[in-house]
């Protein structure tokens, strides 16, 4: 409506004026439509755009195109993707991001990104900007070849966003515990861990921010969990041994490992012989030996299992009990190893079998509290789910996964920006694997992958940096292959302007 004064009847009076229709699409004020584009995985991409802006009505969605022809066919031909939800805030240097997948290995792709606001009808911008992509599918390197005798699921692998990677695993031929390191595209670097006559079939392994290489492992001939530490993995030198708990009983099985601020090894393991999961934390002389809890069930490598984080510098423990399967979560109330600790122990979930459990630590100081838990388990309800909490807030479940018949192992890795790959692997040998991303609004994008191997068992890992404005991810896979070859399936996001 609108009001004027009339001098002739001295009053005001109101006349309906119809709107103007909103023709104008949105705008762009830095960078018209997609900026960058990299592989994610085999079969996906990520793109990149900063956000665009409509004066009239304010809210924007956007619309993904993509095609095998050059120009993009937009009227017909290219495949169009409306309203897509988007993550914001990902890159340092765009305001947006999205995951396609479902792409073909080999071909060439381009893409392009539009804008639209909500007006009756709606207004789409007609920039053309593109990006073009094109990539291989999984790069395999032969760590060791099928006359190696490698259980793949007694196999521990630590990774790091300057391209270096840590496998501890057992070979049963020779009976020894042995160490792969590799940088970037370079060569494994394979010699022994455990020492001669010792009979190690199971281990963790981590990497400092120096490059060392740490390890525990359960050296079952004499019982004891053992410590090492190697400063220079890359070449032949020895490691360096030394028990971290070597009292009466059988303890160091179903170990997990993680390096304390100063670089110190603590371990959580299970003494067999007496039902104990316990801690081990290697202080400035000796190691403080804690017991955390008692086990109920006799305790079998595979049937119970530890795994530990430090969250905030304290040790955090996810353990399973062999006699209900129920998982439980223990918090120790100090980060000072040489103060005697007291642990609190809460049922994590209920009965169930759980057939695999990892649980990892992502600190960021965004969080409430400075970091945040993940769990991952896979139970007989055929349901894949991971379990994140923030700081000391609730356990929010996200399943991922449905899947009919049995489950042989699963794996859970966490990038520095929060980004989650996990596996679930099949008896038959086929390998899943996703990468799930909190999105908008609280959704999720998840992208699938998988290969095929010779049977269950792999140890994966992901991390990410920051380079050239964008996110680079570093991701792989190291399982046995068809032939019965130990290898890694890496995949690398090439860097981009």
């Amino acid at each position: 409506m609108v009001d004027f004064f009339d001098e002739q009847n001295e009053g005001e009076k109101s006349y309906p004026v119809q709107a103007k229709p909103d023709g104008n699409p949105p705008w762009w004020p830095d960078g018209v439509g997609v900026q960058a584009a990299a592989s994610f995985n085999a079969y996906g991409a990520v793109l990149y755009w900063n956000e665009a802006i409509d004066n009239q009505r304010g809210d924007v969605e956007y619309t993904i195109y993509w095609d095998t022809q050059q120009p993009i066919r937009f009227e017909s031909g290219a495949t169009r993707l409306e309203a897509v939800n988007y993550v914001e805030g990902r890159s340092h240097e765009y305001d947006c991001m999205y995951w396609i997948e479902g792409l073909s290995p080999g071909t060439e792709y381009h893409f392009a990104v539009r804008a639209i606001d909500d007006a009756e009808p709606p207004n789409e911008d007609d920039n053309t900007e593109t990006v073009s992509l094109s990539w291989e599918n999984w790069n395999a390197t032969v760590i060791e070849d099928s006359d190696t005798d490698v259980d793949p699921l007694k196999m521990s692998l630590a990774a790091d966003a300057w391209g270096r990677r840590l496998l501890v695993y057992y070979d049963e031929g020779s009976a020894l515990l042995k160490s792969g390191y590799a940088t970037g595209s370079d060569a494994w670097n394979i010699k022994s861990l455990s020492a001669d006559g010792e009979d190690a079939p199971q281990a963790s392994a981590a990497l400092d921010s120096d490059g060392n290489a740490h390890a525990v492992y359960f050296d079952e001939t004499a019982g004891n969990l053992i410590y090492g530490f190697d400063g220079d993995p890359g070449a032949s030198t020895d490691w360096m041994l030394r028990p971290l708990d070597d009292s009466t009983g059988a303890a160091g099985a179903c170990n997990s490992m993680a390096l304390d601020d100063e670089l110190r090894p603590v371990a959580s393991y299970v003494d067999l012989d007496n039902r104990l999961v316990k801690m081990a934390w290697l202080g400035k002389s000796d190691a403080v030996i804690e017991t955390i809890a008692g086990l109920n069930g006799d305790p079998v490598f595979g049937d119970a299992s530890t795994s530990i984080v430090l969250a905030g510098g304290i040790p955090t423990v996810l353990l399973r009990d062999p006699d209900n399967g129920r998982l439980y979560l223990a918090t120790r109330n100090s980060s000072d190893p040489e103060q005697l600790g007291i642990w609190t122990v809460e049922a994590f979930l209920g009965e169930n079998d759980y057939l695999e459990s990892r649980l990892v630590i992502d600190e960021d100081p965004d969080f409430d509290g400075g970091y945040a838990l993940s769990a991952h388990t896979f139970d007989d309800n055929n349901a894949a789910r991971i379990d994140r909490r923030i700081g000391m807030g609730e356990w929010n479940p996200y399943y991922f996964h449905f899947v009919t018949g049995p489950v042989g192992d699963a794996g859970l890795s966490i990038s520095n920006d929060e980004t989650v790959l996990t596996t679930l692997h099949f008896p038959s040998g086929w390998l899943n694997i996703r990468t799930i991303l909190p999105g908008k609004d609280d959704a999720f994008l998840t992208v699938t992958d998988g290969m095929s191997t010779s049977e269950a068992g792999s140890e994966i890992y992901l991390v990410s940096n920051f380079q050239h404005h964008a996110i680079r991810y570093d991701y792989g896979v190291v399982h046995l292959d068809g032939a019965g070859n130990l290898v890694e399936s890496r995949r690398q996001v090439p860097e981009f302007d």
